[in-house]
C-alpha cells in the first residue's frame, strides 16, 4: 500500500492536505456537537476550485488510518 504525504492546510486549523491519486483530499479533526475532539478524523475529496468545496468520504479514528483509508478506497481505482 502507498505512504502518502500529508501537509498541515495554512487556513484551516487541525486540517491536513492530501495530494495523490490526481485528487486532492483534506484530513480534518471531526468535532462532536460540543466542539470536543474524541480522536475521529473525517477524509474530503476536495471537487471544486476551493478546499471549501468538499465531498464526504469517510470518518475514521487516528489520523494515520485515515491516510490509509484514501489509499485504500482511491489506491484501486485506476
Amino acid at each position: 500500500m502507498k505512504q502518502l504525504k500529508a501537509t498541515k492546510h495554512k487556513e484551516f486549523p487541525n486540517t491536513y492536505i492530501v495530494e495523490d491519486f490526481g485528487k486532492r483530499f483534506l484530513v480534518a479533526h471531526y468535532l462532536e456537537s460540543d466542539d470536543e475532539f474524541r480522536g475521529e478524523w473525517t477524509i474530503l475529496e476536495v471537487v471544486g476550485d476551493t478546499d471549501s468545496d468538499t465531498e464526504w468520504v469517510d470518518t475514521v479514528f487516528g489520523k494515520g488510518y485515515a491516510l490509509m483509508r484514501i489509499s485504500e478506497i482511491f489506491g484501486e481505482k485506476k
